[in-house]
């Protein structure tokens, strides 16, 4: 493939990622901790395969000296929280926008964003929310509109032509298609609302944005007790599987194909939505090392090309 046909990934590392995961929520029938310790390990090794530095990263797990009044002659590891797991609706908004507007954006070829918590579309708009860990009935929520709109040119030049990629774990509904609960393992990430209505399109697009949502509006959005969500599963294993041949977007198609195959063996049926804005090929380079030499160089150019 000629490497002016996609962006140029060649700064080590190629971006920032920032993963929010909400696990735990005031309200008790929101709870979605099934398998969203195994969705968040998952996919902070694939993004550090990929060459991405985690924003605000700390150490999964640490090692504890024992209390010395029930010492062994071990020590024992204990698994610590992410930075941003259990945010309020307002503590997402503030990490969100710190996000979006760090200089160090201005350093790196690209930008990654993952939301796993609850959500829901509101009715009669094709605007999916959010939720904090503080969520009601009456709350606002984060809109992904609003997201992505934090990333525009204005609010974060660093990114500016660059390509930014959003997947959104989340439900957008309450529509599924189980059959059976009780012999099949799998929650939802939703309320279960009232269905909506109608859709209108979907406004603020961004040019070099890439976003994913692991359903379709108004559907549900499984998870696996063992493995994590079945949307973060599969696409971690695609990612890893194709990255040295295939571009973001073809590795998405494939995703959605094996999504909906695998949700149909459990009578369910999930669709992963895909919006693009990018304006190139987006691939992910295995060794970057040997490209950085040449790699600001041709970033620069690519940049210059894109004033025009």
């Amino acid at each position: 493939m000629d490497s002016a046909e996609c962006y140029p990934l060649e700064t080590l590392p190629i971006g920032l990622a920032l993963v929010i995961n909400n696990i735990h929520f005031m309200d008790r029938d929101l709870q979605r901790n099934i398998g969203s310790d195994a969705d968040y390990q998952n996919l902070i090794g694939l993004l550090k395969e990929l060459n991405f530095a985690i924003y605000g990263d700390i150490d999964l797990t640490k090692t504890v000296e024992p209390d010395m009044e029930n010492a062994s002659e071990t020590s024992y590891t204990r698994r610590s929280k992410s930075k941003f797991q259990d945010l309020t609706e307002s503590e997402m908004r503030n990490v969100i926008q710190k996000f979006a507007c760090d200089e160090k954006h201005r350093e790196y070829s690209c930008s990654f964003v993952c939301i796993m918590t609850h959500g829901n579309s509101e009715p009669n708009e094709y605007a999916t929310r959010l939720y904090g860990t503080d969520h009601t009935p009456y709350s606002e929520d984060v809109s992904v509109k609003w997201i992505i709109d934090q990333f525009s040119g204005r609010r974060c030049p660093g990114l500016s032509k660059k390509p930014k990629i959003f997947f959104i774990q989340a439900c957008r509904g309450s529509d599924n298609n189980i059959v059976d609960q009780t012999t099949t393992p799998i929650s939802f990430d939703g309320e279960h609302p009232s269905p909506m209505t109608r859709d209108r399109k979907y406004g603020g697009n961004k040019s070099d944005t890439f976003i994913v949502f692991s359903t379709a509006p108004g559907c549900v959005s499984a998870l696996s007790p063992s493995s994590g969500s079945l949307f973060i599963e599969k696409t971690c294993d695609v990612i890893r599987e194709m990255r040295d041949s295939e571009d973001l977007q073809y590795m998405m198609t494939v995703v959605n194909d094996r999504l909906q195959r695998f949700s149909q063996t459990i009578d369910a049926h999930q669709v992963v939505e895909i919006k693009t804005m990018l304006k190139r090929k987006l691939r992910f380079p295995r060794n970057i090392t040997g490209m950085l030499l040449k790699g600001k160089e041709k970033s620069e150019k690519f940049l210059e090309e894109e004033r025009f």
